[in-house]
């Protein structure tokens, strides 16, 4: 599993963010490692405890972050739940 420059330093960042408020963002361009930082900071922040986290995403990008997460994080169970979101509108 290897990092990039500034991965683990914006992995830390977001951990010690997590620490303080229970929530952090991650905003970078495709492929600046997004995921694998956003998965580090989580595991970092859990200590090791077992944890369930939701991650929200765009469903075209489902199996790569399945596939992201447990490469940089093995011991970890990923998988992806399909939500359908209605929209209603009003006739007014």
């Amino acid at each position: 599993m290897g990092f990039r420059m500034g991965q683990l330093a914006v992995a830390e960042a977001v951990k010690r963010r997590l620490d303080k408020s229970k929530v952090g963002l991650i905003v970078a361009e495709c492929g600046s490692g997004k995921t694998k930082i956003g998965s580090v900071a989580l595991s970092a922040h859990q200590n090791g405890k077992k944890c369930f986290n939701v991650i929200l995403c765009p469903s075209h990008v489902t199996k790569k972050w399945v596939r992201e997460i447990q490469e940089t994080l093995p011991n970890t169970k990923a998988q992806v739940k399909i939500a359908t979101v209605l929209i209603l509108k009003s006739s007014h």
